[in-house]
């Protein structure tokens, strides 16, 4: 799915890829959640992954 070097941040890369693989799908869920007019937009869905996705970029920006 995502293409990485895998020595670029050595033991860390393993946990960086699962955290930008969860932002991704988090991501979607969000914008299917928001814009897809089928699906009922559930705000409190929403809003707890947008918030794990503020805390996976915060913890990347700590690894990177």
């Amino acid at each position: 799915m995502l293409e990485y070097k895998q020595d670029l941040f050595g033991e860390k890369t393993p946990e960086i890829r699962r955290l930008i693989e969860d932002l991704v799908d988090r991501a979607g869920d969000v914008v299917s959640n928001t814009f897809i007019p089928l699906v009922l937009f559930d705000r409190y869905e929403t809003m707890k992954h947008l918030e794990q996705m503020k805390k996976d970029i915060n913890e990347l920006e700590r690894l990177i």
